[in-house]
């Protein structure tokens, strides 16, 4: 990965990574301290000298403990500001989710509805005109319903931004509005033979 393409490190993340060497170098400092011989001069020498770097690396290690513990807290508050917008978003988004429910629910409903007016107007169709005539202003007047509410479903939708629904409710009302159109034919033509 190129350097530009790196994610820089957080203050909070920089601050571990520093306290995390430190610690290191203390155990590094620890170890050589406790392997120096006291009983030669240079010994003696090198282990005051590890003693005075384990002493400023100890003092460090303090200073960025109290950074780290204020990056902590910054980074607590961040991601429970970061939990309050979740929180607040996933109520929104149960609230959407509860409004298309019921937008398709009653489009589900309408299109079994429309089903069984079109079988009825079917099975009328393809037998006795006559009786297919007796029913067609009931029929008609099913049509207009289900057509008023084709039409309703696809305005929420399109308030709703639901786009495909509102294609779907506009299909819907337009073969309700073919349908319709074929009964006044046939009732025409029925008027006519009378």
């Amino acid at each position: 990965m190129k350097n530009s393409q790196k994610k820089e490190r957080s203050a909070f993340a920089q601050s571990a990574v520093v306290l995390d060497q430190d610690f290191e170098l203390l155990s590094q400092l620890g170890e050589q301290l406790e392997n120096a011989e006291l009983e030669t001069e240079y010994g003696f020498n090198l282990a005051k000298k590890l003693l005075l770097k384990y002493s400023e690396c100890g003092e460090r290690v303090g200073s960025e403990i109290q950074v780290l513990a204020k990056e902590l807290e910054a980074a607590r508050v961040r991601a429970e500001k970061s939990a309050s917008l979740v929180s607040a978003r996933s109520i929104e988004i149960q609230k959407r989710h509860e409004e298309m429910e019921q937008i398709f629910s009653r489009f589900h409903s309408l299109g079994e509805m429309v089903r069984k007016v079109t079988e009825t107007v079917s099975e009328l169709s393809a037998g006795d005109k006559a009786a297919l005539g007796a029913h067609i202003p009931e029929i008609q007047s099913k049509l207009k319903i289900l057509s008023d509410e084709a039409t309703q479903i696809q305005n929420e939708a399109d308030q709703a931004n639901m786009k495909t629904l509102k294609k779907d409710a506009t299909a819907l009302g337009q073969m309700l509005s073919s349908v319709s159109s074929r009964l006044k034919n046939i009732s025409g033509i029925q008027q006519q033979v009378m």
